[in-house]
């Protein structure tokens, strides 16, 4: 066992403390904006990875993001100048029980029965 991180960063947890963790994580920042009537304003997550997210600004929502775009409207939560913003991720079981010992790790899109089945791609690294 480790020390929790003081504070998580954005990326990959494995590098980060957290190689076989499967559960949720909370992102918290704070952004300034200028609203402007008809205008809408949208979080974008494009390179996330997980299996769901879920906003919350200013205590609201939450607002979930299941698929592709990654995107959620929050026009209706956001105020001018300063507000807050949570992020919670979900992740899959892939740090517990994915590709971990396969030759393709994470660039492996399916994980099954038969996917440890052959010592051609079997690795003892992680």
């Amino acid at each position: 066992m480790t020390d929790e991180p003081e504070k998580l960063m954005n990326g990959n947890w494995v590098s980060q403390g957290y190689p076989f963790y499967t559960g949720t994580m909370k992102y918290l920042t704070k952004f300034n904006v200028e609203t402007k009537a008809g205008r809408s304003i949208h979080v974008r997550l494009p390179e996330a990875k997980g299996s769901l997210f879920s906003v919350y600004v200013n205590g609201n929502g939450p607002v979930p993001i299941c698929w592709h775009p990654l995107e959620a409207d929050v026009t209706g939560s956001v105020k001018d100048g300063e507000n807050e913003i949570a992020i919670e991720v979900v992740s899959t079981l892939g740090n517990t029980f994915g590709p971990l010992h396969h030759m393709l790790g994470d660039a492996l899109t399916f994980v099954g029965p038969n996917t440890f089945v052959d010592q051609e791609n079997w690795t003892d690294a992680y």
